[in-house]
This record gives C-alpha cells, sequence and structure tokens, in this order.
C-alpha cells in the first residue's frame, strides 16, 4: 500500500497523529527560544542563566515521561489525549500570565513535558500500535507534523511576538492547543478500534519492571542509537552562532538554510516509511545516522553557503529517518501491552539528551576544543555508535529480543 491509498484508508487517523505531532511545537526547542529575548528582557535574565534552568526543566520532562508515558497503556486515548492537551494548554497560559522567574519556570516545565514528551507520545504510540503491515508509512505521514511546525510557527511567532507580545503571544498558542481537543474527539470518537488498540494493555498493563527488552544486551548496544542523532543535531544548532563566527560566515546564513534541514527531514520520513515496511525498522536503525555523519565534514571542508546547506540536508535527512526508524522499532521489540511504557521511557532517554548535547558542547569549548574539533568528534561519534549498532544486528554476536517481546 503506497502512501495516497493509507491516506485514502485512513485518514482520520493520520489526521489525528500528525495534529498532535504538529501540537507538539509549542513545547519544542525551536519554538521556545523565540520567546527567550523578550524574556530576558522581562526578568532581567541572561542567557546563560536562561540555558542553566532550562537543562533543569527539560531533565525533569525526560525524568517524569516514563510515569505519566505508561498511563496510555490503560486508559482510553480520547480521555489521555484530551488530558494532555489540557495540560499543555494550562503551561501556556501560565506561562502567559508569569509575574515572576518561579511561575515562567513552571509553565516551561509544564510545555516541555505535555508538548515535546506526551503530545508526539499519544501520536506516535497510537499509531505505532494500532497499523502493522503498514506501520512505517503511517508513522512518516504522522511524523510530518513536526517539519510542518517548523515551516509555520517561527514566522508567525515572531509576527505575533512583535505585533502583541510575547504573553499575548503564548495565550494565544494556549487556546491554539485546547482547540486540538475537539478536533481529536471528532477524529477518533466512531473509531472504538484505534481507542482500543492505543490502550491494549488496559486489563494486562502492569507496574512492575520495564519491559525486558531495557535488560538485554542488545539495548545496550543500540541505546546509543536511540541518543546519538537527538544529542548531536540539537548540540549543533544550539551552537550554530559560535560555528557560523568561526566559518566566517553570519549567523543569518544558517538560520536560512534551516528550511533545506525542514525539507530534507520530510524526505527523510517518507523515505523510511517504506523501507521499513520492507525491510524493518531494526536492520535500518544502525544506518540512519551515517548521513549526518558526513555533514559535519562538509563544513570542515569549506567555509561557504553550499557547505552550509549540504550539512543542514544531511541533518535534516537523518532527523527524519531517525525519527520514524525509533518509533517503529520500539513497536518491533517490545508487546503491544508495553508499548506506552516502552516509548515513554526511549523518549525519556532522547529528551535527556536534548538537554546534555548543547551542555557537553560548551563544556568541551571551554576546555579548549575548537569548532573543527567538535565536528571532528561529531562525525567520530555518529559512525562508532554506527558500528556498534551494526553489531548488534549481526548473526551470533547477541541475541535480539523480538521472541521475548512476544511472551
Amino acid at each position: 500500500m503506497n502512501f495516497f491509498r493509507l491516506l485514502w484508508k485512513e485518514p482520520a487517523l493520520i489526521g489525528f497523529g500528525l495534529l498532535f505531532c504538529f501540537g507538539s511545537s509549542v513545547g519544542q526547542t525551536f519554538f521556545i527560544s523565540l520567546f527567550v529575548p523578550s524574556w530576558s528582557e522581562t526578568f532581567g535574565l541572561s542567557e546563560a542563566g536562561f540555558a542553566n534552568i532550562y537543562l533543569a526543566i527539560t531533565l525533569f520532562s525526560g525524568f517524569s515521561l516514563p510515569f505519566i508515558g505508561r498511563l496510555i497503556d490503560r486508559t482510553d486515548l480520547m480521555t489521555y489525549s484530551a488530558a494532555v492537551c489540557v495540560f499543555l494548554s494550562l503551561g501556556c497560559f501560565l506561562i502567559a500570565g508569569a509575574w515572576s522567574l518561579a511561575p515562567l519556570a513552571a509553565g516551561m516545565a509544564f510545555v516541555r513535558l505535555g508538548g515535546q514528551g506526551l503530545m508526539s507520545h499519544v501520536a506516535l504510540t497510537s499509531i505505532a500500535r494500532f497499523f502493522h503491515g503498514d506501520r512505517g508509512k503511517a508513522l512518516a505521514l504522522s511524523t510530518l507534523g513536526f517539519p510542518l511546525g517548523e515551516f509555520m510557527l517561527p514566522a508567525l511567532a515572531v509576527f505575533a511576538i512583535g505585533a502583541a507580545g510575547w504573553r499575548m503571544t503564548y495565550s494565544i498558542s494556549g487556546a491554539a492547543v485546547a482547540l486540538i481537543i475537539p478536533l481529536a474527539i471528532m477524529l477518533i470518537m466512531r473509531r472504538e478500534d484505534f481507542r482500543r488498540a492505543a490502550s491494549d494493555g488496559a486489563a494486562n498493563a502492569d507496574d512492575g519492571p520495564p519491559p525486558r527488552v531495557f535488560r538485554t544486551a542488545y539495548f545496550l548496544l543500540v541505546a546509543p542509537l536511540f541518543m546519538a542523532g537527538p544529542l548531536l543535531v540539537t548540540a549543533l544548532i544550539f551552537h550554530q552562532g559560535l560555528i557560523a563566527e568561526a566559518k566566517g560566515m553570519t549567523l543569518q546564513i544558517f538560520a536560512a538554510a534551516f528550511t533545506v534541514f525542514a525539507v530534507a527531514q520530510v524526505a527523510g520520513s517518507l523515505i523510511s516509511g517504506p523501507l521499513i515496511d520492507r525491510y524493518t525498522a531494526h536492520r535500518l536503525f544502525p544506518l540512519h545516522l551515517i548521513p549526518f555523519a558526513l555533514g559535519p565534514l562538509a563544513l570542515i571542508v569549506s567555509a561557504s553557503l553550499p557547505a552550509v546547506i549540504l550539512y543542514m540536508a544531511l541533518a535534516g535527512a537523518t532527523a527524519g529517518l531517525g525519527g520514524t526508524i525509533r518509533n517503529a522499532i520500539i513497536a518491533e521489540l517490545v508487546r503491544p501491552e508495553r508499548l506506552g511504557a516502552a516509548r515513554s521511557a526511549m523518549t525519556a532517554f532522547m529528551v535527556v539528551s536534548t538537554a546534555i548535547g548543547p551542555a557537553l558542547f560548551g563544556w568541551m569549548m571551554l576546555a579548549g576544543v575548537t569548532i573543527d574539533g567538535l565536528l571532528w568528534f561529531t562525525i567520530a561519534a555518529l559512525l562508532v555508535i554506527s558500528v556498534i549498532g551494526a553489531l548488534a544486528e549481526y548473526p551470533g554476536w547477541v541475541r535480539r529480543p523480538e521472541a521475548e517481546s512476544r511472551t
């Protein structure tokens, strides 16, 4: 089944996944970063101070996600998704009405956990659990909500901040998130099979130990594949101003090239869907970092606009491939009734990695590592992690826990 036939067959369910992926934008780094100058001016907070607060908040979100995310295994999807939207909307209104740094930080914690964490968790867990033969294509279509948000929202948010101020802009964001609730109900209220699949473990899920895949030698080898892309892509994008300065270019060049990143992300996501359905996600998993491993090499060799475009395109391709493959492989490795718990745990790993990445590169630069040194480190890390992940799939090294996941 191709993409168009899948859309024709299940437009409401794909729309539900895409809607929640798009809605998660309110809690993503690219959206929140647009408000940092306004917050710094309002609350007298330096960008370095904000970065430390942001690190703590993101870590809180990552560590909280497994406990809240697993509830999707035992709760009706309509109830769970509505609760997540309310949680995210409250965070937006809390930010909008913040009178000091404390409520601002609390609101940011709400939107990070509700947006980056739970909104995408609702979309991708429900889609991965319901679809089987077309899981890769269904996930690829749903995850288009992420680059769609990156395309549309920055320009709209910047315009709204200039026209109405940052408080009104976040109030509008909260109201928009609240509107997702009736839209989501309309899309899935008649699909009891989809809602039942999303909470497949309601009768059998337990509060026992995490899925066994996390306690295997296989997982130890592939865990870096889950974290490497989010960690390194976030780190390099966070420090792109310093990279531009070191290469004798302006930040505007990198910012403009981010459009290429989004386009390549869409392409990577769409390409990965049919490949997953044909070859399975676990076979593709060790390969998805390779494009990004070549990107920093372009900047090392040439400080030019074509090099920046190639760098952004390869980074976006890995982001698109990884976003679909990571979610599909979890569904291949665990029982359906434990999918919510497993996926929320893996998302927590990735959320924590996005917090660690910028700090790690900052510490390396303070220790005297040059920009080219960071780029070489990125290349080496990606290649080593890819090789280790490939060994996990090589017959005779370790047992892949697919059989255990079905017991």
